[in-house]
């Protein structure tokens, strides 16, 4: 008994070493694989209802493979609080009962469930996936996402072009176009990670995720996109990564292109819109409306799972079809956890990109400025932390950038390079070919 477990222990380790190496790239991928389509087309596969609980289920369930193949780790302690505040959120909603629900209510639990899944591939030990491999499965999910969804809108199970009420074509691929703008928007973040790195695949990875999520027509995600991407650049000529020159001019070709692209989808889109080019496509009128009920209780919010139900109570025929989360991640947590807990969460966010502005190289650190600037401002108009599409990739960032936060890396080979130069590492390896 004990020669198989060691048989089994010795493999493992074996196995660990194999994603230590560029094949680390498929972790980070497996966990983002179920979010690389929308809820719809896994309804349409699965012949289900409810799409979107499976699709935070298969989440769960590639966690827990990858942590088996590398190991589990015990998280940074603002995760450990960040679970604490939605199970206090949980409790407090089901000892007050503001919805006349009881703990047993569904919506309750996975409103609770909705906000925590994503949170979980803390848990999974990225110190084992050299940092490379983890940028390389940010940079290219979007394109792989794009990719998947061509057989199945051949198939017949999804939609790769949506149609929109107010005339507008936008790249939906699977998902609605939101949930892939805001894909694209971690790819370019991912790309931008990779070329910091010293590849120059970065550069042109970025530019297609720019193009992805500007094809999407979705404002906040491509404006936070833009953003990323300028930082890129600067970073790149400031510290005269591979190929800096040739990225200046891809650069300038790729805003104007994106602006060509984004411009007209979003004038239309205004344009065709009942509600004018400053209404944000009704979100003003979901918030104001949010923001109200959120009076009544701005001390324990409504339990997570809140909006939906405030929203089917509103009466208001957009609010009910297109608001059943405000469409800003900053009204969600205040509607939903009230305002102690929500300054709670965002000191807690704060400090996860605090760790990762230590974890990472420093010609990366501005970059992780800009990142945190750009989360901030895309998560006051979309579902930030809801949407698999951008909450997974948001927490799977963080989780990978401060992997070797306050860890003796000295004992593990896969990360020692984190914090290296990547000039320096480039110009090591470069040597060493020679």
């Amino acid at each position: 008994m004990t020669a198989a477990l060691q048989r089994i222990a010795y493999q493992h380790r074996r196995l660990r070493t194999v994603f230590a190496g560029p094949l680390g790239a498929l972790l980070p991928l497996l966990v983002l694989l179920p979010a690389l389509t929308g809820y719809g087309a896994i309804q349409s596969l699965f012949g289900i209802d409810n799409g979107a609980m499976l699709q935070k289920i298969f989440v769960f369930i590639c966690v827990a493979v990858a942590g088996i193949l590398v190991g589990f780790r015990i998280p940074p302690w603002p995760v450990l609080v960040l679970f604490g505040v939605f199970a206090t959120a949980f409790f407090i909603a089901s000892l007050l009962d503001l919805r006349d629900a009881g703990p047993g209510d569904l919506v309750l639990i996975r409103g609770t469930a909705g906000y925590v899944y994503a949170w979980c591939v803390f848990f999974v030990d990225w110190r084992q996936v050299n940092v490379r491999s983890r940028a390389v499965s940010l940079a290219f999910a979007p394109i792989i996402a794009v990719l998947i969804s061509v057989p199945l809108s051949i198939s017949g199970h999804t939609i790769f072009i949506m149609h929109e009420y107010t005339g507008a074509l936008r790249l939906a691929a699977g998902m609605p176009p939101a949930y892939l703008a805001s894909l694209a928007l971690f790819g370019v973040i991912g790309a931008a990670w990779l070329w910091s790195l010293g590849s120059p695949w970065g550069l042109w990875v970025s530019v297609a995720n720019a193009g992805i999520c500007a094809l999407t027509g979705t404002r906040g995600a491509t404006l936070a996109a833009g953003l990323v991407f300028v930082a890129m650049l600067i970073v790149a000529v400031l510290y005269r990564l591979r190929q800096w020159r040739v990225g200046i001019g891809v650069g300038v070709v790729g805003l104007v292109a994106g602006a060509m692209l984004f411009i007209p989808l979003f004038m239309q889109r205004s344009t065709a819109s009942a509600h004018g080019i400053l209404g944000f496509s009704g979100r003003t009128e979901a918030w104001s409306y949010f923001m109200r009920r959120f009076q009544e209780h701005p001390w324990t919010g409504f339990g997570p799972g809140g909006a939906t139900v405030l929203a089917e109570e509103s009466g208001n025929a957009t609010i009910m079809r297109s608001f059943v989360s405000p469409h800003s991640a900053y009204v969600s947590l205040l509607v939903d956890i009230g305002a102690p807990l929500f300054i709670v969460f965002l000191a807690m966010f704060a400090f996860l990109f605090w760790f990762a502005f230590r974890g990472v190289a420093h010609e990366f650190r501005g970059m992780v400025c800009v990142i945190a600037v750009a989360c901030a401002f895309y998560g006051a108009f979309d579902n930030l932390l809801n949407a698999p599409q951008s909450a997974v990739p948001l927490a799977l960032v963080l989780a990978m950038a401060t992997a070797g936060v306050n860890q003796a890396n000295s004992s593990h080979g896969a990360d020692d390079g984190s914090r290296v130069s990547p000039r320096r590492a480039w110009r090591e390896a470069q040597a060493r070919k020679q």
